[in-house]
């Protein structure tokens, strides 16, 4: 196969977009780059590239990419979100927020970069800030799954059990199988002492991702502080079979082990 693209360089777009989609990053790229070498002021063109090397986890030089497009047309408050993203990717938060802000102000109603805001806002651990911009975007997308995911996970690092359950029963209701939602609940309730209810939360998630160590894991540091230590001792063997070096399960598996021995 070669990869001479067609005359036209509309249609080098068109077949790079079509191989992206078929997961043939590589050369997609490629494609872009033979276009950019004859029409090097194509500020979408450049954006594309950007987004193709943010899905190869190249992100300096998406960042470079999406750097060339806002040069030639500032105003593309999408280009700002995505270099956002990228610096969002590389941990360089301070970066990924200013992305943000240019997003908004360019573009105030759309409810993504204020999400991204918040979750980069999140990551640097400033949660009341976190929580403006979550809301900000639902306020924007009543619907926005994610934001009222993350918003409830603010308030879990908050310690506002009830606030986080409010928000992963909202995420649940727009999307019932997001297994995060159902194990994030979980322990929230868990922390209230609810129990049975937690158990239940736990049991969905696994329900939906029954690979998760995690989960696994605190349904059976649930069970342990209702002393069902048998039960609690498979769920560590549960955690242990998917994810081997999960080192608390094996901790606890050890407790429960050696306190059973005690009870019996």
């Amino acid at each position: 196969m070669t990869n001479t693209p067609p005359e036209h360089p509309n249609t080098w777009a068109e077949r790079s977009f079509t191989l992206a989609n078929l997961g043939r990053l590589e050369e997609a790229l490629a494609i872009l780059d033979q276009l950019l070498q004859l029409q090097p002021s194509a500020p979408l063109a450049w954006y594309n590239r950007g987004v193709l090397l943010a899905k190869l986890e190249r992100y300096h030089d998406a960042i470079t990419s999406y750097d060339r497009a806002l040069t030639q047309q500032p105003q593309l408050y999408f280009v700002w979100n995505n270099r956002g993203n990228a610096y969002l990717e590389l941990g360089r938060y301070q970066e990924a927020v200013a992305g943000y802000d240019q997003a908004i102000e360019l573009q105030p109603q759309d409810p993504l970069p204020w999400y991204n805001r918040g979750y980069a806002w999140l990551k640097r651990g400033q949660f009341e800030t976190a929580l403006t911009n979550f809301e900000k975007a639902i306020e924007i997308d009543p619907d926005y799954a994610l934001a009222w995911y993350y918003r409830g996970n603010t308030f879990l690092k908050l310690g506002h059990y009830e606030k986080a359950i409010g928000c992963y029963d909202k995420t649940i209701d727009l999307a019932p199988d997001y297994h995060a939602a159902w194990h994030n609940r979980g322990h929230a309730l868990f922390q209230l002492r609810r129990e049975e209810e937690a158990l239940d939360s736990y049991d969905q998630a696994l329900q939906l991702q029954p690979d998760d160590a995690d989960t696994w894991y605190n349904r059976g540091n649930l069970l342990c502080q209702l002393t069902c230590y048998e039960e609690a001792l498979t769920c560590y063997n549960q955690a242990l079979q998917y994810q081997p070096n999960h080192q608390p399960a094996k901790r606890n598996r050890e407790w429960v082990l050696a306190e059973w021995r005690v009870k019996n």
